[in-house]
């Protein structure tokens, strides 16, 4: 399996709408306003999308902390379900999962957690630790990938080009260290994506009550 030329056409098509994060522990928000906007593009259903301003709350976000997801299903559900949407996480999953996840075109792409160790790949990015001193962990968005190679949208971007010994955002990155960075300590293979709410027929639902 490669990635094709098609794949890349439709990476740099949703990735020039994409917004990067402001700060340096917005990845989260970031990434998720970003997927939210390439659905809602897609399926042609512009309600879909949330604000900026809108995700930092969803997400607690604090500038001394950043964000978490701990509630953002409960509290972007009920926007979501009222366009027929839904979050999904899931943990501990498999390449050919998550590549599931990215090849149906009914949901949004997938959203992927790295450890610190990515930071250290960028050819020595030294990012900023957290508030108790440790690195924080990353969020990307993966397109595509073969048995060599990551696809990936990177929201840290302007930071990368502010740094002169970096200077360029990675937009590839080896497939083996991706999923080494992806099972990581703080939740390994974790992943989030918006779907669309599964359809119940009258007889599953009269089994239910």
């Amino acid at each position: 399996m490669t990635i094709t030329d098609s794949q890349r056409e439709t990476y740099q098509t949703a990735v020039e709408d994409f917004i990067t994060q402001s700060e340096e522990n917005t990845c989260l928000p970031t990434a998720v306003v970003n997927i939210l906007d390439e659905l809602a593009e897609r399926r042609e259903t512009p309600g879909l999308r949330v604000s900026e301003e809108e995700m930092l709350e969803y997400v607690d976000y604090d500038p001394l902390l950043g964000a978490t997801t701990d509630f953002l299903p409960e509290r972007l559900n009920p926007h979501l379900n009222s366009y027929n949407y839904e979050v999904k996480e899931d943990r501990s999953l498999s390449m050919s999962e998550l590549n599931s996840i990215i090849e149906d075109e009914l949901a949004s792409y997938p959203i992927v957690e790295f450890d610190s160790r990515y930071f250290e790949w960028v050819d020595g990015y030294d990012a900023d630790a957290g508030i108790y001193g440790r690195k924080q962990p990353h969020t990307v968005v993966p397109f595509a990938f073969n048995d060599e190679t990551v696809l990936i949208f990177d929201p840290y971007e302007d930071f990368y080009l502010a740094d002169p010994e970096v200077g360029t955002a990675p937009k590839e990155v080896p497939q083996p260290l991706f999923y080494e960075w992806w099972s990581g300590e703080s939740a390994p293979r974790w992943s989030l994506c918006v779907e669309q709410m599964e359809q119940h027929t009258l007889d599953e639902l009269e089994d239910s009550e």
